[in-house]
């Protein structure tokens, strides 16, 4: 709710006589020219009078229109209020209307003043009316709700509208929704039920699984375009829906029979992509569902599934599925992380507490990694100690948890070590249990500017999910390369990744050979351990020293030396699994080099523009480093070897001078101070 102040003015008057138990008079409370944020000023009113009988009056107007009214009525005095068998037979009356009123200035109303704007909800409009009517008594209530809601969307999405009526009387519930969208599209759901409301009905423990209930859904030309923004769920929905769809049966034991169809479909999400001409066409009873195609467009890529349901018991389902995807964009935080293309047959069997996928088939897929162009967006929360203000307002509602609170929140996701046996249960169990083995021995490829690796899984490579994924097996390198630094990496045949349980824990196991021309030395790096604490080994033919080695791999040679910068050629950006590997190599490559400045920086436009800087401190005083610069333009005074030396005279003054193979230098005089 608002925490935004009332304006207006309130009166109050007061009557009553009797008992505690049993009293008489009448209460009334006005208000005028009552608002906050965004809601127009109204003039508002409450009358209680109780005698034999409660009745209370309500209205509120705006500029002397009614915008809400209600009147009720209880045939029992206060008394009788203590007394359930006399208080069911009592007669009810309720009698209420809201509207017309704007959702806009409703939601201004109640919306908090402090929310961030870029958390804000989207900005609804429309107009809300409806009408509420309860007679009969709690014994045998009956119950009449009618409401709409015209001209209905958000942000830039078209108008609709929505209509929705309830009637309960002799124990039957019928619900009727209506949406109509601006081509004059129309979707229909009706239901009807029998759950008896009454009192003391509703004080007994029932269930519900032999309820009768009828449910239809029909949709012709609708387009839900109006109801993009809403939830912000999705930024924007379009197409055109058609159904026809009924549900018969009791709660436990439905049967559904129908045809949904949703054509030229339109669907723009936050972050995840956006996904144009898609097609859904599903038809199914109760023994034959079919997923006939969903299809869809992103970027350039293609996507088309299939599947096939067939009852084989009486909460048992044969499942098929196929599915191609053709350079298809994977997202990821607004941006392309890889483009798929995969051809994939599965084969199981579901039920209401697992689904089994006996044989995921991929017998070709290809994972295409783009440049690292993307920009190295990061998930920002809120600073536990900071109090972000505006007019000296706070505008984010977040406040830091607690310990007790921060460690509560940390335990589900800590599944330690876990179990690695495939049928380990127990209470972490909180629904389905899925359970996928994936037959892909080879022909899966890893493809980008610097890598190119043929992959492939061991036999009975499994994932599994109850309350979070498991993976069990190995992912092994049949062939392949990968380029870190302009250095060409092979990657050994019998390397591996294996996954014993938490998806995001592998081991690996990955050997890879480069081999240097111009010193004519071949170096054998292994990558041993899991993700957050890798162990580089390396050596190399013939046997060199380790600090030699890696020399090597940063420079080019076996030693610092003039030109070492020009081993690395120019080349082009690294994909997502090189900038990785570089940034893994260049953390052990600073701990294990004798420098104390060691820097390695990715050119704007790919390999070509990158720098090597590495130095060392001769004494407290004197720096001695050297940069070597690719693709740099000696025409233009670029050096692509510099040597670089730095003098410090006192806490704020220094000399320093520096010259190239460009025959490009300079020497200045230096005075620096600390804030």
């Amino acid at each position: 709710m608002s925490d935004e102040p009332l304006d207006g003015a309130l009166s109050a008057r007061a009557h009553v006589t009797g008992t505690a138990m049993s009293p008489a008079g009448e209460v009334s409370v006005s208000g005028k020219g009552i608002a906050t944020q965004g809601l127009k000023a109204l003039d508002a009113s409450i009358h209680l009078r109780a005698a034999d009988d409660l009745r209370v009056d309500m209205r509120a107007e705006q500029r002397g229109k009614a915008v809400f009214t209600a009147k009720a009525r209880v045939g029992a005095g206060p008394k009788q209020l203590n007394e359930p068998d006399r208080l069911a037979q009592a007669a009810l009356s309720l009698d209420a209307s809201v509207g017309p009123l704007s959702l806009s200035e409703l939601q201004a109303a109640i919306q908090p003043t402090d929310v961030d704007p870029a958390r804000a909800p989207p900005k609804i409009r429309g107009t809300l009316a409806g009408q509420l009517a309860v007679g009969g008594t709690l014994q045998d209530p009956r119950v009449v709700l009618r409401t709409r809601v015209d001209g209905l969307g958000a942000e830039r999405s078209p108008d609709g509208r929505v209509a929705l009526n309830f009637d309960y009387v002799n124990a039957k519930e019928t619900l009727d929704l209506l949406l109509k969208s601006q081509n004059k599209g129309e979707l229909h759901a009706a239901a009807a039920a029998q759950v008896d409301l009454s009192y003391p009905a509703v004080t007994r423990t029932r269930g519900l699984d032999t309820t009768p209930v009828d449910a239809t859904l029909t949709a012709k030309d609708f387009d839900p375009g109006f109801l993009s923004h809403l939830t912000g769920a999705v930024a924007k929905v379009g197409g055109l829906l058609y159904a026809d769809a009924r549900l018969t049966g009791t709660m436990r034991s439905p049967a559904v029979k129908g045809r949904l169809e949703w054509k030229d479909g339109l669907l723009s999400t936050h972050g995840n992509g956006d996904f144009t001409n898609i097609h859904l066409l599903a038809i199914g009873d109760n023994d034959r569902i079919e997923l006939k195609e969903l299809s869809a467009k992103s970027g350039s890529g293609t996507a088309k599934l299939s599947a096939l349901a067939t009852r084989t018991g009486s909460k048992e389902f044969k499942l098929h599925a196929a599915a191609e995807m053709n350079k298809f964009p994977v997202m990821s935080q607004g941006q392309v992380a890889a483009t798929l293309s995969i051809r994939s047959t599965a084969d199981g069997a579901a039920s209401p507490t697992s689904v089994s996928i006996k044989n995921l088939d991929i017998p070709e897929a290809h994972v295409q990694l783009p440049d690292v162009q993307r920009k190295d967006v990061q998930k920002l929360d809120d600073p536990p100690d900071v109090l972000l203000t505006v007019n000296g307002k706070p505008i984010r509602g977040t406040k830091a948890k607690s310990p007790g609170e921060a460690s509560a929140a940390a335990e589900p996701g800590d599944s330690g070590s876990g179990s690695a046996e495939p049928g380990s249960s127990g209470s972490e169990r909180a629904g389905a249990q899925v359970t996928v083995l994936v037959n892909a021995p080879r022909n899966l490829w890893i493809q980008g500017n610097d890598i190119n690796t043929e992959i492939g899984l061991s036999d009975g490579f499994r994932v599994e999910y109850a309350t979070a994924p498991k993976v069990f097996g190995d992912v092994n390198v049949l062939r392949g390369r990968l380029d870190v630094f302009g250095r060409r990496f092979d990657l050994q045949r019998d390397s591996k990744i294996s996954f014993t349980g938490p998806a995001l824990q592998p081991d690996l196991n990955v050997t890879a050979t480069y081999k240097n021309e111009i010193e004519q030395v071949t170096v054998y790096l292994k990558v041993q351990g899991e993700a957050e604490k890798l162990q580089l080994q390396p050596t190399s033919e013939p046997p060199l020293p380790e600090t030699e080695i890696y020399t090597l791999l940063a420079t080019g040679h076996t030693s610092l030396h003039h030109g070492t910068g020009k081993s690395s050629p120019a080349g082009e950006a690294a994909s997502l699994v090189g900038s990785a590997a570089a940034s893994q190599l260049k953390k052990t490559l600073s701990g294990k080099l004798p420098l104390d400045v060691l820097s390695i920086e990715a050119g704007d436009s790919g390999i070509a523009g990158s720098k090597l800087e590495a130095g060392t401190y001769v004494n407290d005083r004197f720096y001695v480093g050297f940069t070597g610069r690719i693709g740099a333009d000696p025409m233009r005074g670029e050096n692509s070897n510099e040597v670089e030396l730095e003098y410090q005279l006192s806490k704020h003054w220094s000399v320093n001078g520096s010259y190239g193979d460009a025959r490009a230098g300079g020497a200045g005089v230096n005075w620096r101070k600390d804030y």
